[in-house]
C-alpha cells in the first residue's frame, strides 16, 4: 500500500498503527524456520557436496537462540 493510499485510506479516522501493521505482517515474529523446511528434506541425507541440513538447522537454531 502506497503512502498515498493510505492516507486516503485513513483520512478521518481514528486509526492505530500498532493495530494496522501487525494486521499487515510487520513487527510479527516468524515462526521456527524449521517449519519452513520440507520434511523430506531433512528426513533423507543430502546427495551434495559440501551440504549438511543438519549443520545449517543446528545454526539457525543457535542463531535463534542467541536473538
Amino acid at each position: 500500500m502506497s503512502e498515498l493510499s493510505y492516507q486516503a485510506q485513513t483520512r478521518g479516522t481514528n486509526t492505530d498503527l500498532f493495530e494496522v501493521l501487525p494486521a499487515l505482517g510487520f513487527g510479527v515474529e516468524e515462526p521456527d524456520i524449521c517449519t519452513k523446511i520440507p520434511s523430506h528434506f531433512i528426513s533423507c541425507p543430502s546427495t551434495a557436496k559440501s551440504i549438511n541440513i543438519k549443520v545449517f538447522i543446528d545454526a539457525q537454531r543457535q542463531c535463534m537462540v542467541s536473538k
